[in-house]
């Protein structure tokens, strides 16, 4: 048996990934109504959302640019991104800068933040800095299991034993 054994010390377990970029979500985004009601194309296009924000490093939110063409790469059907961006938005996961027309051209993209993660300020004077998320999900409240704006989620998912 080759290789190096297997150590549980606590240092050892977990953690992120050394030589590569990666994301979390915490236990209450997990449990909340907004993440237990999204729908598959939803799911598909945060996590494609979230590869874009990790390819630039993680300091591009809110200025994240994603073509149809780039949805349909997903697996995300070029009819459902449009009602796939509204549920997102109406679920608290995204924020989106709608681009423009210029002429007869669609030339300008829609710009995508997500809203549980970091924004980077560019002022036109000074350094740029970056403020906390302001995670819209939290807002969002479920139909479905009638929730009546109490924690969010905690009547659904029952918490796991100690």
């Amino acid at each position: 048996m080759g290789g190096k054994r297997a150590s549980f010390r606590g240092r050892d377990i977990g953690g992120p990934p050394k030589d590569q970029p990666w994301c979390w979500y915490t236990v209450e985004m997990m449990r909340s109504d907004a993440w237990h009601d999204m729908s598959v194309n939803a799911r598909r296009m945060l996590d494609l959302l979230e590869l874009e924000h990790l390819a630039h490093g993680g300091f591009e939110n809110g200025n994240l640019v994603m073509t149809y063409d780039q949805f349909v790469a997903g697996s995300i059907r070029r009819g459902s991104i449009f009602a796939t961006i509204a549920e997102l938005e109406r679920l608290g996961w995204i924020e989106v800068t709608r681009g423009g027309y210029r002429g007869f051209a669609r030339s300008w993209h829609h710009r995508f933040r997500l809203t549980h993660r970091r924004t980077r300020i560019r002022p036109e004077v000074g350094m740029p800095y970056l403020i906390e998320g302001t995670h819209d999900w939290r807002r969002y409240r479920s139909k479905k299991n009638g929730s009546n704006g109490g924690k969010s989620g905690t009547a659904t998912v029952p918490k796991a034993a100690p």
